[in-house]
């Protein structure tokens, strides 16, 4: 597979207009994507600090190419990872960060899934009644996004967690 990725850049030109100059990222998608295939896969090997890593490269990588569903996806992945190691509070800054840029796409699903990682953070530092909030908000958003089955899962979950906090 041929991977390339161009990013536009403003040059002046002999008239004094602004003119598109295509020079080539150092990243492509699809090498930022692969990127988060080996972060996941060392992920499900366990090797949560190696997986991490690879998170960060693919993050580095997505901002570098203006991939802002990518970075988001690249956040929670690294959050994923960070909560598996046992970095409650990295992970919750990847979940948070990830969780803006998602809003401001307005990601209905991302931010659904996104919420129901902040509330696993809050559930494993037992700060259950957040945790119950934000089950509730992934909920809202799973429903608005038109995904019943999770919006309902998320429901379940800030419903059925009322008897541990």
């Amino acid at each position: 597979m041929y991977c390339a990725s161009w990013r536009v850049q403003p040059q002046r030109s002999w008239a004094g207009r602004s003119t598109p100059d295509r020079t080539p990222s150092p990243w492509s998608t699809c090498q930022a994507a692969a990127t988060t295939n080996l972060g996941s896969a060392l992920r499900v090997a366990g090797r949560f600090a190696e997986a991490s890593n690879a998170f960060e490269m693919a993050l580095r990588a997505f901002r570098s190419i203006g991939d802002r569903r990518g970075e988001a996806a690249a956040l929670t992945s690294l959050g994923n990872a960070l909560l598996q190691e046992g970095r409650r509070d990295a992970a919750h800054s990847a979940y948070t960060q990830a969780l803006e840029i998602r809003e401001n796409l307005e990601d209905w699903h991302g931010i659904g899934h996104t919420l129901h990682n902040l509330a696993l953070v809050h559930h494993a530092g037992h700060n259950f009644s957040t945790a119950r909030a934000t089950w509730a908000r992934a909920a809202k958003a799973y429903h608005r996004a038109g995904a019943s089955d999770q919006s309902a899962r998320a429901a379940g979950a800030a419903i059925g967690h009322r008897d541990t906090g």
